[in-house]
């Protein structure tokens, strides 16, 4: 008999145990998705001396578009931004035609720690694995009217975040009294390894062969600092809709050089968007 209540007793205690783990939920990590849709103005300036020494320079229509995600201490983000127009120097006029055609794309993933939180203010610290291409055909040159400058790099990132939130609305009508909330960030990358591409001497599409592509493998060189520099800065605002949608504004202002004894080529962005970001979750 005693045997028997002991043997009750325990099957009661696993069924209260097994019971007491389901009605206990497990610890979610908090985490969110976004989706941003963008679109602005690209305003590229570059000199390229495998072309000309003049300087071209346009206003690119450009989209952007970028995933990422968010937990309590880190931040992912993938992002594409392209833009295509035409690029023309000082001397254009319509009788010769000086100018080129721009194709310009930037690829990347960046991955963001949180360091250090303030109280209104946090700093994060990551890195980004990005590639850079930029395309131009011109082609009232004869020997050289395809050249480009294709880019893939490496570069630690840095950011910082600053959070404002204040209450707003009549006080009467409660439904227009809420929270509202600005997100100001800074991005700042400059990569520390690059592997460069550039054309040779001849870039002409059609030049002995016509299936000969003017991109050789050959001419792809590992560089760093000493060679090649690259400096990102982009500047973020946030507005937080009261469906935890964004409207967001960012400026980016990016700077590049190759400074090789042949070859040689630097240029600038100077980029404006104006985004909607999409939220996909509730956390």
């Amino acid at each position: 008999m005693m045997k028997f209540i002991i043997s009750l007793f325990l099957i009661v205690f696993q069924l209260i145990s097994i019971q007491a783990q389901d009605v206990i939920p497990e610890k979610k990590k908090k985490s969110n998705h976004f989706l941003e849709i963008g679109l602005g103005l690209n305003y590229h300036a570059i000199r390229d001396n495998g072309t000309s020494p003049l300087m071209y320079k346009g206003y690119l229509p450009a989209i952007h578009i970028q995933y990422f995600w968010t937990s309590e201490k880190f931040i992912g983000l993938l992002d594409e931004a392209f833009s295509i127009g035409y690029l023309k120097t000082r001397n254009f006029s319509s009788t010769d035609n000086n100018k080129a055609v721009s194709y310009n794309n930037e690829l990347s993933f960046t991955a963001l720690y949180k360091i250090r939180n303030f109280s209104k203010n946090t700093f994060y610290l990551g890195w980004e694995f990005g590639t850079m291409s930029n395309l131009r055909v011109n082609e009232k040159f004869n020997n050289a009217n395809l050249n480009y400058d294709f880019v893939a790099y490496l570069a630690p990132t840095a950011m910082l975040e600053h959070n404002i939130s204040w209450h707003s609305g009549n006080e009467v009508v409660s439904l227009k009294k809420r929270e509202r909330n600005l997100k100001f960030q800074y991005i700042l990358s400059i990569p520390v390894i690059s592997s460069v591409l550039r054309p040779g001497y001849v870039t002409i599409s059609d030049f002995v062969d016509i299936n000969t592509l003017p991109i050789k493998l050959e001419n792809i060189k590992i560089t760093s600092f000493n060679h090649y520099f690259l400096m990102k800065n982009k500047f973020i605002v946030y507005y937080v809709l009261h469906n935890n949608n964004m409207l967001k504004l960012s400026y980016g202002f990016n700077y590049f050089s190759l400074y090789r004894n042949y070859n040689p080529v630097k240029g600038m962005y100077s980029t404006f968007m104006a985004s909607i970001v999409f939220r996909f979750t509730n956390n």
